[in-house]
């Protein structure tokens, strides 16, 4: 079973941009050109090492890194084959799609250009950080979900009304559990929590913390019941913690600059949904939503709530409950009015992110309409990117067609077995009698256009470990595509050296 030896990374999605913020890198890091296409040691790395590759080349031998650098160039040559003549060009969806991917990856860098750059460590806090680092706390945390009762608790906590035992032993007695919890620098913490815990130089042992506020709707009551301090001891792992500070510090500042940055653009704008229609589309979709996350990894839920990478809101899916409502104003936003099939349309470039997947039954309809706020949010940014000449980067422009030549090449592969009668397209044996001859005459057609890097070939290192990377709380979640499964061949007997000055 695949879940044996698959390893899940989620990787937040403000992140993935932190180690490729250079404008050049992408020149320097070219491992094979051909034509006007490329691929870099980055996407050979990711490509290789972020999902799933085939058992004929999933091994860290140098046999195997030469057939995985043969199936990326030969998805190369069949996105060149397919040309601009393809269903993938003509298809809406497809295109709408890659549209969402591409501003997907335009958000990112517009999180990196706007606020990753801009970041200026503070030194105070980043020695406090450092120092802090080596402390586990123990604490008592207690969520709260209700803006009145957070601010309630505060100022009966400073007038000592109230003590923060009094809080847990009533949590309990009404049934409720208190999380007891040990919180390190590198655990999964909420800026405003790592803030409270990390920056702080006084912290004393049963001292109350908050209640911090997370974001619109959400607090937490945090008390310190005590720590424990493991000093880092070897120069080798000083230097590891000094540069996972660093990565945390520039994270959380980076995050303070993005939220003002976004808090502006987003300054007087206000969406004013039209209840009754809203009402009605929830009433929709909501059993769908639910019916999906019973059914474990179905198409369903693959389609409509993020699970896949083809997750999308399809309102023809509900079409029947939807029809009567579908040229009804769902919301009005600076003065323009969007209707339920605008919305749908937005759906298949931006499908909805829900803060709150688990959230219960009652809850859905508000959770529901914060996606759509979100969403919303979202065109804004990327409208602002566009604007700021984003777009035009080399490397976002990489990234887009990694997905679309991934597209054009699978829609090739289907074509070629569809012609030979393969009734299994992830067969071996497919590959090997049908894939396998056509590919060889790509890379001897192509030949002449192709340039390999081979020192910087050499010195790319393969994992044998399988890891599937899915980025959290973004409208497309898997990072790179599939694994391109065209080829065995295992020599590098075409082409030609590629020149580096």
């Amino acid at each position: 079973m695949i879940e044996k030896y698959v390893k899940i990374i989620l990787i937040y999605s403000g992140l993935l941009l932190l180690a490729c913020s250079s404008r050049d890198q992408t020149d320097r890091s070219v491992l094979v050109r051909i034509g006007d296409r490329y691929i870099t040691s980055d996407e050979f790395i990711s490509r290789s090492s972020y999902t799933i590759r085939p058992e004929w080349c999933r091994n860290d031998n140098y046999v195997h890194k030469k057939i995985t650098l043969n199936s990326l160039i030969a998805e190369k040559l069949l996105a060149l084959e397919a040309g601009n003549n393809t269903l993938i060009d003509d298809d809406p969806e497809i295109q709408a799609y890659l549209k969402g991917r591409k501003e997907q990856e335009l958000r990112q860098l517009y999180y990196q250009r706007v606020a990753v750059d801009k970041v200026n460590l503070n030194d105070q806090l980043f020695k406090t950080a450092l120092e802090n680092s080596e402390r586990t706390y123990q604490v008592d945390l207690i969520p709260i979900g209700d803006d009145r009762i957070a601010t309630q608790i505060a100022e009966d906590l400073h007038q000592n009304k109230i003590t923060f035992t009094d809080i847990k032993d009533g949590i309990i007695k009404a049934g409720g559990s208190v999380q007891e919890l040990e919180l390190k620098f590198d655990s999964p913490l909420e800026d405003p929590v790592y803030k409270a815990l990390f920056h702080s130089d006084n912290i004393q042992k049963g001292q109350i913390i908050g209640p911090i506020k997370l974001d619109e709707h959400s607090h937490t009551l945090i008390r310190i019941n005590g720590w424990t301090r493991r000093p880092v001891i070897t120069e080798k792992d000083k230097q590891q913690r000094l540069n996972d500070i660093k990565e945390k510090e520039i994270s959380v500042a980076a995050m303070d600059i993005y939220v003002d940055r976004i808090r502006n653009l987003m300054r007087g704008k206000k969406i004013d949904f039209n209840k009754e229609t809203l009402i009605k589309l929830v009433e929709a979709v909501a059993p769908v939503y639910f019916k999906a996350q019973e059914k474990s990894k179905t198409k369903m839920q693959k389609k409509f709530w993020q699970m896949g990478d083809d997750s999308q809101i399809n309102l023809d899916d509900v079409a029947d409950q939807v029809d009567e409502i579908i040229n009804q104003t769902l919301f009005v936003i600076d003065g323009q009015s969007w209707t339920v099939a605008q919305f749908e349309q937005e759906l298949k470039v931006h499908p909805l992110v829900f803060r709150n997947p688990k959230m219960s039954k009652r809850q859905f309809g508000e959770q529901f309409r914060l996606a759509i706020a979100d969403m919303i949010r979202d065109r804004y940014i990327t409208a602002d990117a566009y604007e700021q000449g984003y777009d035009r980067e080399k490397k976002l422009k990489q990234r887009y067609a990694v997905w679309a030549d991934n597209l054009k090449a699978e829609y090739m592969r289907q074509q070629i077995l569809k012609e030979a009668g393969s009734e299994n397209a992830f067969d071996l044996a497919a590959v090997q009698n049908i894939l396998d001859p056509f590919i060889q005459k790509l890379y001897i057609k192509y030949s002449d256009q192709i340039e390999i890097n081979i020192d910087l070939f050499e010195t790319i290192e393969l994992s044998d470990i399988d890891v599937f990377v899915v980025q959290e709380n973004v409208p497309f979640p898997v990072y790179v595509p599939n694994f391109p499964r065209l080829t065995t061949y295992n020599r590098l007997d075409y082409g030609k050296m590629m020149k580096v000055e």
